[in-house]
């Protein structure tokens, strides 16, 4: 998992580094900088099965891709061929990302998934709380 991309102050030439390293607390030579590697949270659904998949990651094209290609055979989402992307929450850092999927999968309500489409506020609010 890449976390984040070590790049020249231009923005070019930029390297993948994984969290391990502790970017953070590295010290750097001059002129290169660290970019962090926004996050997405996700919501697809299902109208055979009728149902919403919550999930969260760092390239929202590429996991959707994923499944959709049905990448992973015994993942809940290679049931069916009709997943559709309902929602998307994006620009967030990993962390805030995996908080924030926890905290409409705790919710388990079908209303608060549709609500959060209905009323943007509510995306507000979790971004500022996660």
């Amino acid at each position: 998992m890449v976390d984040a991309l070590v790049s020249n102050t231009s923005g070019s030439d930029a390297v993948p580094v994984r969290s391990r390293l502790r970017v953070q607390n590295a010290t750097l030579p001059e002129g290169l900088m660290v970019l962090p590697i926004m996050a997405a949270v996700y919501i697809l659904y299902s109208n055979s099965l009728d149902v919403y998949y919550i999930g969260s990651c760092h390239d929202l094209k590429s996991r959707l891709s994923q499944h959709r290609n049905k990448e992973f055979q015994s993942s809940y989402t290679s049931k069916t061929d009709d997943w559709e992307l309902f929602l998307s929450i994006e620009d967030l850092e990993y962390k805030q990302a995996r908080n924030i999927e926890q905290h409409i999968k705790k919710m388990k309500s079908r209303k608060y998934i549709q609500n959060l489409d209905r009323y943007p506020d509510i995306i507000n609010r979790l971004k500022e709380k996660y």
